[in-house]
């Protein structure tokens, strides 16, 4: 039977009499509600995320199709890293949404849900793991499975890669990405690099070290976003 903390630790105790834990597994709540929430607790002022072998550095929307942001990351008012998902599955169901770090499961639940203070792991079947946000390390670390309108990313430990009907199998691998994001066109079937209209043009960053790849990347944003600091010094 799954508890929350609170109710584990009184089950424990014996506080809480078998009658009473049998009546709670005949009645979950999450499942009355149609839904369970929380918020991850990210410690990162930075605005870094990892895609797989990918340091993605910038505000704003990081993957799309068509016009609909899948995955986008932002700051809050007190310098916090804020990370935004939504999470359907192949036929469009929703799965669960993740807005500002306060996330929310859709209708009907997921098969599964794992969560922590500073993780969250969903997935929508056994062995299928839809989504995996991890705050523990910096940077954050995104894995899983994003659709809209039967296309969309999978995001595994090689990179990004390309999936659906029309586009599948490319992607993007051992690479920066520095204020840009990542559109699929259902129209054309097109995949395209955007650069953040604030600046006009974003950064590649090319290398073997992902640890190096990341540091160069979150360099080459500070040279974007306060350009004149680093010519004064």
């Amino acid at each position: 039977m799954l508890l929350c903390p609170n109710h584990h630790r009184e089950a424990t105790l014996g506080a809480m009499p078998e009658t009473e834990q049998r009546y709670y597994k005949a009645n979950p709540y999450n499942q009355i509600k149609d839904l369970a929430k929380g918020s991850l607790k990210i410690l990162q002022s930075t605005l870094a995320m990892q895609l797989g072998s990918n340091p993605v550095v910038g505000d704003g929307i990081i993957l799309e199709v068509d016009d609909f942001p899948l995955l986008e990351l932002g700051l809050s008012d007190e310098k916090i890293v804020q990370v935004t998902v939504s999470l359907y599955d192949q036929s469009d169901t929703l799965l669960a949404l993740i807005e500002r770090n306060e996330w929310i499961t859709g209708d009907p639940l997921p098969w599964d849900l794992e969560f922590g203070t500073r993780w969250i792991k969903v997935r929508e079947r056994k062995g299928r793991v839809s989504l995996i946000v991890d705050a523990r390390r910096f940077p954050i670390s995104v894995q899983g499975r994003l659709w809209h309108k039967g296309h969309g990313f999978r995001i595994n430990k090689a990179g990004i890669i390309i999936d659906g009907e029309q586009a599948r199998g490319g992607g993007v691998q051992n690479l920066g990405l520095v204020a840009s994001r990542l559109r699929l066109n259902t129209e054309d079937h097109t995949v395209e690099l955007k650069p953040d209209p604030r600046f006009g043009q974003m950064v590649f960053v090319s290398d073997p070290s992902l640890l190096m790849r990341t540091i160069k990347s979150v360099q080459a944003w500070q040279s974007l976003k306060y350009p004149n600091l680093l010519l004064r010094t």
